[in-house]
Order: C-alpha cells, then structure tokens, then sequence
C-alpha cells in the first residue's frame, strides 16, 4: 500500500492592495514584496495574473519554485519579476500554483528617519 503525500497550502491566491511605493529617502529601501514558500515534496510552477483599474490585465508571468524553498519577490524590481509596475498605480494580483504553496503580501515605505510597514496574509479559497 503506498503511502499519501499531503499537500500543504493553497494553490490559487489572490492580493488585492497592491502599489508600488514612491522611493522615500531613508534608511531603509521602499518596496512591496509576496513572500511564497513551497513547503511541499515536489517543485511548482506558479502563474502571476496583474489586473488594474484603466488597463487589461497582464498574463503569463510565471515563476518555477523548487520544492521546500521560498521566494521573496520585491516588486518593483524587474530582476524578480519580468514587468515593470508604474508606482502609485494601483493593481491587484492572481497567484496560481501547481502544487500548494502559502503566499504573504507586505509593502515597506521608508522616509526620513522612520518607516511604514504593514504585512498580512494574501487570501486563498
């Protein structure tokens, strides 16, 4: 009898907040960024839908993720991701995967000598 692998995570979520922030002077680097771990056994590959306000929505963003890792994707670095997102431009986002994976969502704006940060969990169904 073979044994069931559990599958940890969700495979679809979705981040409704987005924009990117302005660069503020201070110490710290303003940005946005989705956290995803893949706590599972086998790697997956993960589909990033952007949709806006004015604009269709842009498709086909994907991303491979070996299995028990995590990535940090800043946003608004084009290194990670391969758009550019226009800052102050509001967007929400669809995150796919083909296996389970969990996906936080957390925007840092950094000025003078402080800094704003709020973090919080993406939602999935």
């Amino acid at each position: 009898m073979s044994e069931k692998i559990e599958e940890h995570g969700s495979r679809l979520w979705f981040i409704p907040d987005g924009e990117i922030p302005g660069q503020k002077k201070g110490k710290l680097y303003s940005h946005e960024a989705i956290i995803i771990t893949n706590p599972n056994t086998s790697a997956t590959s993960i589909d990033f839908t952007f949709y806006f306000r004015d604009i269709e929505p842009i498709r086909g963003i994907k991303i491979n993720l070996e299995a028990e890792r995590m990535i940090d994707i800043h946003v608004n670095n084009t290194g990670e991701l391969p758009i550019k997102l226009e800052e102050g431009k509001p967007y929400s986002v669809k995150i796919e995967s083909s296996v389970g994976i969990i996906v936080q969502y957390s925007r840092l704006v950094s000025m003078d000598n402080e800094f704003s940060l709020f973090t919080t969990m993406a939602y999935t169904k």
